[in-house]
C-alpha cells in the first residue's frame, strides 16, 4: 500500500489547489465488490439490502439514511445492488447540493463480456455504460474506471463537486480458487517446465562456464552479463508465454467468476 504525506506548505498545495489526475481510489476488494453488486439480475432481499447499507455507512451514520422502494414488488420484495450503491451515494451526497448526474464508459472492453453472435450495442449497453441520474445508479457495473484513481471517475467528480469530506465517504478480496488450476492445466504446466528444465541441464556445463567469464574473473565486463541476461529470457521466453496461455485458459473459476481475473483485465491489478 503506498501512502502520501505532505510534508510543507507547498506539497500540502499542490493537492489542495491543482486539478489534475486523482491520487487516491479505491482498488482490488472494492473493485471486486462493486462488479458483483452491480451485476445485471442481482438481487437481495430486504434484509440483505439493509445490512449492506449500514455496514458501508450506518456506523458512520450523521443523518437519517433514506431507503429505496424494492424494484421487485411481487411474489418478494427485492432490491438490486445498484440500488445499494444509489443509496450509498444518496446519503453521501451533502443536503441542499446539486445532484451528480454521470455518463461514463467502463475500463473494460464489450468484447470481454460474453453474448450472443446477433447481440447488438443495446443488448450489451448494461455492460459498457454507467448512467448515473441523481446520484441514481441506473446502468453498467461500477469498476476501477469510476472508484479508481482515474480522471472523471465517480471519485474524481465527488471531489470536484462536493469537496474532499464527500469524496472520503466513498472509503474486496480474492480467493484460493481464483488461482487454481483444473487437472488438464496443471498436467500442461508441469510438462512444460519439465521441457524447460531438461533444456537447461543439457547445457549446464556450457551455462557454469559463460557464467564464470561474465561474472567471477578479474576482467569482468558488463555487457557481457547483460548479453547473457538477454539470451537467458530469450531461452524461457516460450515457455513462459506457454505456461501463461495454459494456466488462463484452465482455470478453476474463469472470468467474470474469477476475482483476480477481474482486477487484472480492469487494470486494478497488473
Amino acid at each position: 500500500m503506498n501512502i502520501h504525506l505532505s510534508q510543507n506548505e507547498l506539497t500540502r498545495a499542490e493537492p489542495t489547489e491543482l486539478n489534475g489526475t486523482p491520487l487516491t481510489g479505491l482498488i482490488q476488494d472494492h473493485v471486486v465488490a462493486g462488479r458483483i453488486l452491480t451485476m445485471r439480475d442481482r438481487f437481495f432481499e430486504k434484509s440483505d439490502y439493509q445490512q449492506l447499507v449500514y455496514n458501508a455507512i450506518g456506523s458512520h451514520s450523521r443523518r437519517k439514511i433514506h431507503l429505496l422502494p424494492p424494484c421487485i414488488w411481487k411474489r418478494k420484495q427485492l432490491w438490486t445492488g445498484k440500488q445499494i450503491i444509489s443509496t450509498i451515494l444518496l446519503y453521501i451526497q451533502p443536503v441542499n447540493e446539486a445532484s451528480l448526474n454521470l455518463d461514463s464508459k467502463s475500463k473494460l472492453s464489450m468484447k470481454s463480456w460474453p453474448s450472443k453472435s446477433n447481440a447488438t450495442n443495446i443488448d450489451l449497453m448494461s455492460n459498457t455504460d454507467v448512467i448515473i441520474r441523481h446520484e441514481h445508479l441506473l446502468s453498467r457495473l461500477i469498476d476501477k474506471a469510476h472508484c479508481g484513481s482515474t480522471l472523471a471517475s465517480l471519485l474524481h467528480c465527488y471531489y470536484q463537486l462536493y469537496g474532499k469530506r464527500c469524496a472520503a465517504d466513498l472509503d474486496l478480496h480474492l480467493e484460493l480458487n481464483d488461482v487454481l488450476l483444473l487437472s488438464l492445466g496443471l498436467s500442461h504446466r508441469r510438462r512444460l517446465i519439465n521441457q524447460c528444465r531438461a533444456q537447461a541441464d543439457s547445457n549446464e556445463q556450457i551455462l557454469i562456464n559463460e557464467f564464470a567469464k561474465g561474472f567471477c574473473l578479474k576482467s569482468f565486463d558488463e555487457r557481457i552479463s547483460k548479453e547473457m541476461d538477454i539470451n537467458y529470457k530469450i531461452s524461457i521466453d516460450h515457455y513462459q508465454n506457454q505456461i501463461v496461455k495454459q494456466s488462463m485458459s484452465n482455470l478453476f473459476k474463469q472470468f467474470q467468476e474469477n476475482n483476480l481475473q477481474f482486477l487484472i483485465q480492469s487494470g486494478a491489478k497488473g
